[in-house]
């Protein structure tokens, strides 16, 4: 019955190990990325877009391209965000093009009412084909309903990582109680 507990005890230390490890590895993964791409250094964004604009200009694109789009697509800069947007579009996804411009161009113009503004607004149109007005009300509903339903993933990953370990500390404690009475009675035998 000891081996059971120590069993229990174990397999309770290594599961909120896991846990932990898991969700603190994400974090510390999470925070270290960001770094890098807060470090890197614009004259490489640069040459990245420079790389990734000639093929577009050219039309002619290596196979390497979608990583360059992918390392770009992390900036600040709006240009490079539509260059990324640009190349994509081109490459035939127009999806990942609107994506982009959805998520990551369009909602910080909103309240910019200036030429850079409406010349973003036309290279977003004419990706999507349409002239129409662009409903950002409509685009940032939907950038916030994407971020809850993001938060809401996390939430219920803890919610059930919490709740196994929950059920593990259960068992643990009746182990526990069974063995106390157990215990028990192996005494009261020996008195008798």
């Amino acid at each position: 019955m000891k081996k059971i507990l120590l069993v229990s005890l174990l397999l309770l230390t290594n599961l909120q190990a896991g846990f932990f490890t898991s969700m603190f590895g994400s974090m510390a993964a999470n925070a270290l990325s960001s770094d890098k791409a807060q470090h890197r250094s614009a004259s490489y964004e640069d040459k990245i877009n420079s790389y990734l604009w000639n093929m577009y200009e050219n039309k002619s694109f290596s196979k390497d391209w979608r990583f360059y789009a992918d390392q770009l697509s992390n900036s600040n800069d709006i240009g490079r965000l539509d260059t990324v947007a640009q190349v994509y579009n081109s490459n035939g996804d127009k999806d990942k093009a609107l994506e982009i411009y959805e998520t990551k161009i369009l909602p910080y113009l909103k309240f910019e009412k200036s030429s850079i503004r409406y010349k973003y607004e036309d290279y977003y149109n004419k990706i999507r084909g349409e002239s129409n007005e662009i409903d950002y009300d409509k685009i940032i509903s939907k950038l916030e309903n994407n971020q809850k339903k993001a938060e809401e993933k996390v939430k219920s990953y803890f919610e059930s990582s919490i709740s196994l370990i929950d059920i593990v500390i259960i068992i643990l404690l009746l182990l526990n109680l069974y063995m106390l009475f157990d215990q028990k009675k192996s005494l009261q035998v020996k008195d008798k």
